[in-house]
């Protein structure tokens, strides 16, 4: 399919307003038909939004401490989750692609039985590779030595909150442009 094929929808137009046309189209059909994924993934790290609200009530520091915790947890999380589920993708759209649907279920089965498996085994091998998360967990070892760690642990708290609302914002587009 080449750009010949799309000349006569744009003819009359010079090459910066085809560029805009052709972006803007499939932007605009993009955020049509596949918001879901992006605001499920929005929605369910606003799990988290609950836990620090009640937590919020403790104190500052119990509360960037709790915002700490939920981030490292759900990072591992969904590194782990996210990768066995691209592996059962694949897997279960080539039996739907053969018509074996009888098999699908089956496949199913034993996806969730490998999933539950590999990823007991994973987080204990990603326990002591995973140099992102050991990485935020330093720098929040180290701000307890400065003068002042209230401050620094809030700060690395917040930072590391708009980090994960990023990931989670592009997260969704990723899945959305994989259906």
């Amino acid at each position: 399919m080449g750009s010949a094929e799309y000349q006569p929808l744009l003819f009359g137009l010079d090459l910066d307003a085809k560029i805009l046309k052709l972006s803007s189209s499939a932007i605009k059909g993009f955020l049509e038909h596949r918001p879901v994924p992006i605001w499920c993934f929005c929605f369910n790290y606003m799990l988290n939004f609950v836990t620090l609200s009640f937590t919020g009530h403790l104190g500052a520091l119990e509360l960037a401490g709790a915002s700490i915790a939920c981030v490292g947890i759900q990072g591992l999380a969904y590194r782990i989750i996210l990768g066995m589920a691209s592996a059962f993708q694949t897997v279960c759209g080539q039996a739907y692609g053969a018509k074996r649907y009888s098999a699908m279920g089956m496949i199913c089965q034993r996806a969730i039985v490998l999933h539950l498996a590999a990823a007991v085994v994973l987080t204990f091998l990603h326990w002591h590779s995973a140099l992102d998360i050991w990485y935020s967990q330093g720098l929040v070892r180290i701000s307890g030595l400065l003068s002042n760690p209230t401050i620094a642990l809030d700060s690395i708290s917040i930072c590391m909150n708009y980090r994960n609302w990023d990931m989670m914002f592009m997260l969704g587009i990723s899945a959305a442009a994989s259906v």
